[in-house]
């Protein structure tokens, strides 16, 4: 008896989900991946009835992805039991998911490597499709609410094109070279990062979430070497989101004055995120 497996393009902790030696193949039942939804809250308050959404945007909450399977009876020995050598890869899948513990899933999307952080909480194996066959499913709760594609940096005037074309998101971190005392972003959504504090010739603020740091302006990779963390020069954090076609808009202000691509003092490091 022969079935078409069709499949798509994923890993799990940097395991293939479709085996190069054909023992498990990720099938394309599996479906379009899930998309999570933004806090929505309910009020019964006089001034405030109904459901509204938060004016701080909330982080997306976990959803549950079903993977699907067709594991087969390839990669054994012509003498060995189909049924035995099936057994071993359903086994050796189950390992690669590792139920229970925080992973990280591949996915591609759009021709884009994307990754999100997930646990495998159940797993199940249905009727036999044949000795060589048997179908299995995991359930996967992605934790982030959105697929990351690989971040870059990027100057930033009035768009962060890193981040174009995804679909959810983003939440640079912010370069800003010295001297200035002030930094704010804007989107037609409001202030999505505001900080105040000084740095100097030769210094840079960098800004995630919540933090700040100062290094040396000439510093590589800067988004990586935090120092002295403080978490109170920041007073404005939230992601920034696309519009129809995109794009993800955002004007930037150093000491009050509005960047322009040719003199901009100020990076983001992001990339494409999809929901």
């Amino acid at each position: 008896m022969g079935f078409k497996l069709e499949s798509r393009e994923a890993s799990m902790n940097g395991v293939a989900l479709i085996d190069d030696e054909g023992r498990w193949t990720l099938l394309h039942t599996t479906g379009e991946r899930p998309q999570a939804s933004p806090q929505i809250v309910a009020s019964n308050s006089p001034s405030r009835d109904g459901a509204f959404v938060p004016e701080v945007r909330q982080p997306l909450g976990a959803v549950d992805m079903v993977l699907r399977f067709h594991v087969s009876a390839r990669g054994g020995a012509a003498s060995d039991d189909p049924r035995y050598v099936r057994d071993v890869n359903l086994a050796e899948l189950t390992r690669v998911m590792r139920l229970g513990r925080i992973s990280t899933m591949g996915l591609v999307i759009g021709g884009v490597p994307c990754v999100q952080r997930c646990v495998v909480s159940t797993s199940s194996s249905g009727e036999e499709l044949s000795e060589n066959i048997v179908p299995a499913a995991f359930l996967v709760k992605l934790l982030d609410g959105f697929w990351s594609a690989p971040l870059g940096e990027d100057r930033v005037a009035g768009f962060l094109r890193a981040a174009e074309g995804g679909s959810g998101p983003v939440s640079p971190v912010w370069r800003i070279e010295g001297p200035c005392q002030g930094f704010r972003a804007v989107t037609v959504d409001g202030v999505v990062c505001e900080w105040a504090g000084r740095v100097d010739v030769g210094q840079a603020a960098i800004v995630s979430g919540w933090q700040s740091w100062t290094v040396p302006a000439s510093l590589d990779e800067w988004w990586v070497h935090p120092s002295a963390v403080s978490t109170v020069n920041v007073s404005d954090s939230s992601p920034v989101l696309p519009d129809f076609s995109g794009s993800y808009a955002v004007d930037v202000f150093v000491d009050g004055v509005k960047q322009t691509l040719a003199t901009t003092k100020v990076s983001a490091y992001c990339g494409q995120t999809f929901i």
